[in-house]
């Protein structure tokens, strides 16, 4: 497991605005869970390499949940599970909950979310990298949609596919990740030729 990087409290650390491509070789994983008024939960999973393509989202129904923050916990075991079973071996998760990054961070179990933390901290051993990060909610929009789709979607796992209902969302992801590409200004000398 590579650690985060340690960060002064009075240098808070700049979170990206959109969604960051994972180095070559790794995958990138962003997750989330929606919660309805009566409880159920709609997990989702987006992977993708370092290429921006999206190699496999899937989306399930899981309830009763005790809250959301419980229901994001869950659907993080289960993504950990899905890149298990991928074979995924070096991977970056990102997830725009801070309970649950908090969670991560934190040595006590005090919380029902806790004992689903240290659950998720046992299945880690199987990838040979792996990093869990914190963004915001603008670079985990892929998955914030997905998860809202599962509630009409049901479980489904795309392979190399993309539910059409997210293909604009996942374009702009991929679109934002390129790096901007500067040009020098160079002065034209512009010839006229008469023939």
């Amino acid at each position: 497991m590579l650690p985060l990087p340690d960060v002064p409290l009075s240098q808070p650390r700049q979170l990206p605005a959109v969604w960051l491509r994972p180095s070559p070789g790794s995958f990138k994983i962003n997750f989330n869970a929606a919660v309805t008024q009566s409880g159920k939960a709609g997990f989702d999973f987006i992977a993708c390499d370092c290429h921006g393509e999206v190699l496999a989202p899937a989306c399930c129904l899981f309830g009763p949940v005790l809250s959301p923050s419980v229901a994001v916990a869950l659907c993080f075991r289960w993504a950990l599970g899905l890149a298990r079973n991928f074979c995924f071996r070096r991977v970056v998760f990102e997830i725009d909950c801070m309970v649950l990054f908090e969670a991560w961070n934190r040595e006590d179990d005090f919380f029902v979310l806790d004992s689903l933390v240290v659950d998720c901290r046992s299945l880690i051993s199987c990838f040979d990298v792996f990093n869990f990060l914190f963004v915001r909610q603008s670079g985990n929009c892929v998955a914030d949609d997905l998860s809202s789709l599962s509630f009409s979607l049901g479980e489904v796992v795309w392979i190399e596919e993309v539910p059409h209902q997210l293909i604009g969302v996942v374009q702009s992801n991929v679109l934002a990740s390129v790096p901007p590409v500067s040009f020098k200004k160079k002065k034209l000398r512009w010839v006229l030729v008469m023939g």
